[in-house]
């Protein structure tokens, strides 16, 4: 079974970078300089699962083998990610935003707690198909519509961040 579901992900790489750069203040913003080590960090995150994603996408579908090794690879690098993706999540809880970014800011921490909950869901569905030999539905449909979901709480905190700008 291939799972598509880089159009989601892909739009989490800049929507931090939104948010940090959004007030259009200095670079010596102290907001600002908190968080750009941590968006480097969840842009990593992303980036890895794209690149994967990709990989895994444009598998040939005749060849089961093919999906075999690459359902270790899924499962060994989504089990990566939900440790790299709370990493991120401890670093962005730190950070004390403005009062007027609080919104923004806590919009994006939720985006980041359901991206990292797609993973697990992710890592359970090549979990399932190392051990049975198959997939089960659930955990990639439950999957996709967390990361989904987590792309709809970034635009929300693009928007509080703008609107906290005016």
């Amino acid at each position: 079974m291939l799972i598509v579901l880089a159009t989601v992900i892909v739009g989490l790489v800049s929507a931090a970078g939104t948010i940090l750069y959004s007030r259009g203040r200095a670079a010596t913003d102290p907001y600002q300089d908190a968080l750009a080590p941590i968006i480097v960090e969840h842009n990593s995150v992303i980036d890895r699962w794209n690149e994967f994603l990709t990989s895994y996408n444009s598998l040939d579908t005749g060849k089961p083998s093919e999906f075999d090794a690459k359902a270790q690879d899924g499962f060994d690098l989504t089990s990566r990610l939900v440790v790299d993706a709370q990493s991120v999540i401890r670093s962005w809880i730190h950070v004390v935003p403005p009062p007027e970014m609080e919104e923004a800011h806590r919009l994006a921490q939720d985006a980041m707690l359901k991206t990292q909950d797609g993973f697990v869901e992710l890592s359970d569905y090549f979990e399932d198909i190392l051990l049975y030999g198959i997939a089960f539905d659930e955990s990639v449909v439950a999957g996709r519509e967390m990361l989904e979901w987590a792309a709809v709480l970034w635009d929300q905190a693009r928007t509080a961040a703008a609107q906290a700008n005016n």
